[in-house]
């Protein structure tokens, strides 16, 4: 099916989307709840204000991508892995940092010499 220049909104119940492909669309307000959007791809889009809850992204990949300002709040981060990135001004607080490293020290050996430092 081809929906071309449509200007009002979609519901859209119960469905098997599988395949299909939206390009050059305005989805301002898009809401979607209880979808299998396994396998993904989103390229040159516009995020900023979104809102992910309850969302499973094990396995994702975040490539070029702008989270400055973000915010991640209550997820569960085991596992990940941050290369290449500008963490400039970054703060971590009240976080499990067991196991963390960075540049391959221990977060744990990081923390235990600051405070032996008396800072």
């Amino acid at each position: 099916m081809d929906v071309t220049g449509l200007v009002e909104p979609l519901l859209v119940t119960d469905c098997n989307l599988s395949g299909s492909t939206v390009t050059k669309c305005r989805a301002a307000g898009l809401r979607i709840d209880d979808v299998n959007m396994s396998g993904l791809v989103l390229q040159n889009a516009g995020l900023p204000g979104a809102q992910f809850e309850n969302v499973n992204m094990g396995g994702a990949q975040l490539r070029d991508v702008s989270l400055a300002g973000a915010a991640i709040i209550a997820a569960n981060l085991t596992g990940l892995s941050i290369k290449e990135a500008d963490l400039s001004g970054v703060h971590i607080e009240n976080c499990t940092t067991t196991g963390m490293r960075i540049d391959g020290v221990a977060v744990s050996d990081l923390v235990a010499a600051y405070e032996k430092a008396g800072r």
